[in-house]
C-alpha cells in the first residue's frame, strides 16, 4: 500500500493489507489453530462418552483404545503448536520487515524540513521498538482471536447439550466480561500511546546528549543536560506508572470474573444434583468445559494488552507514513527521457579532506557491556575520529538471532561462548548445528571475564545473605535471566549445583524472568524482587548490593568472546578489527573495563 493509499484508508484496512503477500502462511496458521481448538474441545466430551459407555459394560479394552486415540490427537496438537509457534512468528517477522521497508523508503522521500523538526531518537524508536510490538500483534492477534472464538462457541454448544440451565448461568457472566473490556480498552490504548511518546522523548534526549557530549563538556553544561534527561525520564516513569495502573485494574478485574465462573457453576450444579436433576459425571464434564471456556477468556485478556501496545505502535507508523514531503511531483508530471541540454558550472571547487574516509562499525554487544562500551566510544573518537561506532545492546541470544536473520553486524561481543559458537563455522563444540558461517574465525578472541553474583535491593528487606538462602523461607521472589540469555544459563547452573529445583520455585511462584541482564538488574534496583542473579559489572553499574558471588565449582567461567563478522564491507571489517584490538590493548579502554569489574584477558 502506497503512502497516498494510506492517507485514504483506515488503520485496520492498512494493517490487513500487510497479510496479503503472506496469505498462505496465514491460512496455515489459522488451520492449525482450528485443529488445536477442536482437539481441546473434543477431550472432555470423548472422555465423558467413554466412561458412560465403557465402564457400565466393562469394555475396558475399548476405553483404553479411545484414550490411545486421544493421546495421538495430542501428539498431533503438539505438531500443530510447533507450526503455529514457528511459522506464526515468521509471519510476524515478514510483516515487520515489509513495514520497515515501506517506512524506510518513505523516509527517503521526506524533505529536509521534516528532519529538522523530528529528532533522530524519536524516529529510531518508531523504526525499532514500535515495529517489534506490531510484529507480536501481527502474529498473535488473529491467532488468539480465532482460537478464542472457536473454543468459546464450541464449549458453549457442548455445555448447552449437557445442562442448558448451567450454560445459561455461565452466559450471563459474559456480558459482564464484555462490558469490563470495553470500559478499559480506551484507557489502556491512551496510556500505551503515552508511554511510547515518552520513550521516544528519552531516546531523543539520549541521542542529542551523546552526539553533543563534546560541546556540553566544552561549555561545562553537564548539569543542564542531566536536568533535561531527568525531566524526560520522570515523564516516562509517570507514563509507565499510569499504564501499569490501568493494566493492573484490567487484569485484576479479569481474574475476578474468570475465577468466579467455576464457583458459580459448581454451586449451581450442586443444587441440581441435590434435586436429582443432574448426575455426578455431568458436573465433572461441565467443570472441565468451564476450564476450557476460561482459557480463551484469559487469552483474550492477554490479547487486549498486546492489541493496545501493537496498535499504538501501528498508529505511530501510519502517522509517519501519512506525512507528505514538501516537494513532490505535479499530478501531470511526465518522466524525462533522452534529455539534451548544457549544464554550466562556474566558480565551483572540490577537494578531498586529508582525513581518512568515514566508516561505520556496527557493534552487537551483550547488554552487560552497555555502560563500558558507551564510555569507551568517546575515548575511541580521539584514536579514530573517522569511525562511527553504532551499538546494539541486548541479550546474546537475541543478538545471535538478529545476526542469523540477516542483520548487519561488524563486531559481535557475546556474554557466552554458546551464542558465538552457533554462528562460527569453525566451532567444534557441536553448538553450530546449522553450519552457520557468520564469524571471521581468525579474529575471534576471549575478550573479558565477568563474575556472577547475587544482588539485593537497598536495605535487603528479605534478609537474603547467600545463594543458599534461595532454598529457604526468606525468598519470596527471585529474578533471573531467561534460559537463552547467558546470565540465565549461569543462574540455572548455580541453582542446579546447589540442589535448588527451579521447577519447584516456578510452581511456588518464587521466580520471575528477564529477557536480558539489564531487566534483571532493574527489577532488583526497583525492589520488585527480593534478589536477582546478575553479573558483577551490572551490580556495579546499577549500584546494587552484592551479598554473594558464584565460585568456580558453582558455575562455568563467564568468558565474553568477541569476533569480527563477515556481513559488513571490507572497510567495516578492517575498522571493526582495529576497534577490537583497541579494546584489549589500550590502557584507557582496559581501565574502563576493569573499573566496573571486568577482567581483560591478554
Amino acid at each position: 500500500m502506497t503512502p497516498e493509499q494510506m492517507r485514504k484508508s483506515g488503520y485496520f484496512r492498512i494493517f490487513a493489507s500487510y497479510y496479503r503477500p503472506h496469505i498462505k502462511i496465514f491460512i496455515l496458521d489459522m488451520v492449525c489453530a482450528l485443529c488445536i481448538s477442536l482437539i481441546d474441545l473434543a477431550f472432555p466430551l470423548v472422555s465423558r462418552q467413554a466412561m458412560e459407555l465403557c465402564f457400565p459394560n466393562r469394555l475396558f479394552a475399548t476405553f483404553f483404545l479411545i484414550m490411545a486415540v486421544m493421546a495421538l490427537a495430542y501428539v498431533l496438537k503438539a505438531l500443530m503448536n510447533f507450526i503455529v509457534t514457528y511459522w506464526g512468528h515468521l509471519l510476524g517477522v515478514r510483516i515487520e520487515a515489509d513495514i520497515r521497508r515501506d517506512l524506510f523508503a518513505h523516509m527517503q522521500d521526506l524533505s529536509f524540513s521534516f528532519y529538522d523538526k523530528n529528532r533522530t531518537g524519536h524516529l529510531m524508536s518508531r523504526v525499532t521498538g514500535d515495529l517489534f510490538e506490531i510484529t507480536e500483534l501481527a502474529h498473535h492477534g488473529p491467532e488468539d482471536l480465532f482460537i478464542s472464538a472457536v473454543t468459546i462457541v464450541g464449549a458453549l454448544v457442548v455445555m448447552l447439550t449437557i445442562r442448558w440451565e448451567l450454560a445459561l448461568i455461565l452466559c450471563a457472566i459474559i456480558p459482564l466480561f464484555l462490558l469490563f473490556v470495553a470500559s478499559q480498552r480506551k484507557r489502556l490504548m491512551r496510556t500505551s500511546v503515552d508511554v511510547k511518546a515518552k520513550l521516544a522523548g528519552i531516546n531523543g534526549e539520549l541521542e542529542s546528549s551523546i552526539s553533543g557530549m563534546r560541546t556540553a563538556k566544552a561549555f561545562a553544561n553537564e548539569e543542564t543536560e542531566i536536568e533535561k534527561f531527568r525531566v524526560s525520564n520522570d515523564q516516562f516513569r509517570g507514563a509507565k506508572r499510569g499504564y501499569y495502573k490501568s493494566m493492573a485494574v484490567y487484569f485484576s478485574g479479569m481474574e475476578f470474573i474468570m475465577s468466579i465462573m467455576p464457583v458459580v457453576v459448581i454451586a449451581a450444579g450442586g443444587l441440581f444434583i441435590m434435586g436429582g436433576k443432574m448426575e455426578d459425571k455431568d458436573i465433572i464434564t461441565f467443570t472441565l468445559y468451564v476450564t476450557t471456556f476460561i482459557n480463551p477468556l484469559r487469552k483474550l485478556s492477554n490479547f487486549t494488552e498486546l492489541f493496545m501496545q501493537g496498535m499504538a505502535g501501528f498508529k505511530r507508523f501510519v502517522e509517519l507514513m501519512r506525512v507528505e514531503p514538501d516537494i513532490k511531483d505535479a499530478p501531470d508530471a511526465q518522466p524525462l527521457e533522452h534529455v539534451n541540454g548544457d549544464i554550466q558550472i562556474e566558480d565551483v571547487t572540490f577537494r578531498y579532506e586529508p582525513e581518512a574516509a568515514p566508516v561505520e562499525v556496527v557493534v552487537f554487544a551483550a547488554a552487560s557491556m552497555e555502560a563500558t562500551l558507551t564510555e569507551i566510544a568517546e575515548l575511541y573518537k580521539e584514536v579514530a575520529p573517522n569511525v562511527t561506532l553504532t551499538y546494539n545492546f541486548d541479550s546474546s541470544g537475541t543478538l545471535k538471532t538478529q545476526i542469523e536473520e540477516g542483520a548487519v553486524c561488524d563486531l559481535f561481543i557475546s556474554a557466552g561462548q554458546k551464542q558465538m559458537n552457533q554462528l562460527d563455522a569453525a566451532d567444534t563444540s557441536g553448538a553450530n548445528e546449522g553450519g552457520l558461517d557468520f564469524v571471521n574465525s581468525d579474529t575471534r578472541i576471549n575478550l573479558v571475564e565477568n563474575k556472577v553474583v547475587l544482588a539485593v535491593p537497598d536495605d535487603n528487606p528479605a534478609g537474603i545473605e547467600s545463594f543458599q538462602d534461595l532454598a529457604s523461607d526468606k525468598l519470596s521472589l527471585l529474578c533471573i535471566g531467561n534460559e537463552d540469555v547467558p546470565v540465565g544459563s549461569y543462574s540455572l547452573e548455580i541453582l542446579d549445583t546447589l540442589g535448588i529445583d527451579i521447577a519447584q520455585l516456578e510452581a511456588d511462584g518464587k521466580v520471575t524472568y528477564g529477557t536480558n541482564v539489564t531487566e534483571v538488574a532493574n527489577q532488583v534496583k526497583e525492589a520488585a524482587v527480593d534478589c536477582g542473579i546478575i553479573y558483577a559489572t551490572d551490580a556495579f553499574t546499577y549500584e546494587l548490593n552484592v551479598v554473594d558471588a558464584a565460585t568456580e565449582d558453582m558455575c562455568s567461567q563467564v568468558i565474553y568472546p568477541a569476533a569480527v563478522m563477515k556481513s559488513g564491507t571490507a572497510e567495516a571489517q578492517e575498522a571493526a578489527q582495529a576497534f577490537l584490538d583497541y579494546l584489549h590493548t589500550d590502557a584507557g579502554a582496559i581501565a574502563v573495563l576493569e573499573g566496573v569489574g571486568f577482567t581483560v584477558i591478554q
